[in-house]
């Protein structure tokens, strides 16, 4: 492996785990101020930083800080503490390696090598990606599983039934993605994308 793959590899890593942590509290601003719209109420906006509230993402921010300096609670009655941490280990786990596959932009040459601008750099992008959504509903059974309370774990397999029955109708809509672009790589699928229509 020549030192220019390792440097890709490297800066696509840690371009796909800014990317990844940087869009989660982007996308929770976005998910409150459309449930603020729909319920005809003030969204995120208090929240503010020497009076700069940038129309209310630093709630975002403020959030994440907070999970940050959290105390890492354990309760005594837990008997397989292993388990209740390695289920949101699990969980990121996931999250981060169906971000992995995404394509950042074109392939990049560098003399003649080519290399994909993706963390992973495979040929079954949707393939993968149905895997590890479906890999994550194992962690919400295990955190039922651990918290040793029969309440929790009617919650967990509640939750995991959801998520398992909103796989099945995000996998039959990726069929129709599959027949249009005909292809499983992400990367086909951005070059596909990226023509012109009706000479635009």
């Amino acid at each position: 492996m020549t030192l220019s793959a390792i440097i890709v590899i490297v800066i696509n890593s840690l371009l796909a785990l800014v990317l990844a942590l940087v869009a989660v509290p982007i996308l929770v601003w976005m998910e409150r101020r459309i449930a603020s719209f729909i319920q005809d109420r003030l969204g995120p906006n208090r929240c503010n930083i020497a009076g700069i509230r940038l129309a209310g993402i630093i709630q975002s921010f403020a959030d994440m800080l907070k999970l940050v300096f959290k105390e890492d609670f354990t309760p005594g009655h837990v008997k397989h503490k292993t388990l209740f941490v390695v289920a949101p280990t699990i969980i990121f786990v996931c999250s981060f390696l169906t971000f992995g596959v995404i394509p950042f932009a074109d392939d990049l040459v560098i003399g003649s090598e080519s290399f994909k601008m993706q963390a992973l750099p495979i040929d079954l992008g949707v393939l993968w990606i149905l895997a590890f959504t479906g890999l994550s509903v194992y962690s919400i059974l295990l955190a039922g599983l651990a918290s040793h309370n029969k309440y929790s774990l009617l919650g967990a397999v509640r939750s995991a039934s959801q998520m398992i029955s909103y796989e099945a109708a995000m996998g039959l809509s990726l069929i129709s993605m599959l027949v249009v672009y005909g292809s499983v790589d992400l990367a086909d699928i951005a070059r596909y994308q990226s023509g012109f229509i009706f000479g635009f």
